[in-house]
C-alpha cells in the first residue's frame, strides 16, 4: 500500500510539475525587460550625476589654484614651507615641499578630467536630450 501511494504522489507531481513548466517559462517571456532599456536608464542615471562631478573638479582646481590665504592650495603650501624654514623647522618644511609636485601634478589630472567630463556632458546632452 505504501509503494502504491508514492507511485500515485509521484506520478501526480511529475503531471503537475510538466504543466507548471511551460507556463513558468512562457511568464518569463512576457517579463523579462528588453536590455536596451536598462542600458538607456543607466546612461541616464549617469549623465544626472555629471553636472554635480563638474562642479566637485571646478571646486578642486580652484581650491588647488587659490591664493596663499586658501588652505590646500599650491601657494599656501608653498607660503607655509617658506615660513617653516624661517622659523628652522626644516624636517618638516620638507615634508610640505614633497607635496608641492603632487598637488601640482593633481592640479594638470583635475584639469584633464575636467575637460573628458564636459566632452561626457556634451554627449549626454546629444543622448539624453535635457542635459541630465
Amino acid at each position: 500500500m505504501r509503494i502504491r501511494h508514492l507511485i500515485m504522489t509521484l506520478s501526480g507531481v511529475a503531471l503537475l510539475s510538466t504543466l507548471a513548466v511551460p507556463a513558468a517559462l512562457a511568464q518569463d517571456d512576457v517579463g523579462t525587460p528588453d536590455p536596451t532599456d536598462r542600458i538607456e536608464a543607466a546612461i541616464e542615471r549617469r549623465c544626472e550625476e555629471v553636472p554635480n562631478t563638474i562642479a566637485r573638479v571646478e571646486e578642486r582646481i580652484a581650491r588647488l589654484q587659490g591664493d596663499a590665504d586658501t588652505p590646500g592650495s599650491i601657494a599656501w603650501v608653498e607660503k607655509w614651507v617658506r615660513i617653516l624654514r624661517e622659523y628652522g623647522f626644516d624636517d618638516l618644511a620638507d615634508l610640505l615641499d614633497d607635496r608641492i609636485p603632487l598637488k601640482r601634478r593633481a592640479l594638470d589630472l583635475a584639469e584633464q578630467w575636467l575637460d573628458h567630463l564636459r566632452d561626457v556632458q556634451a554627449y549626454c546632452d546629444d543622448v539624453v536630450g535635457d542635459g541630465a
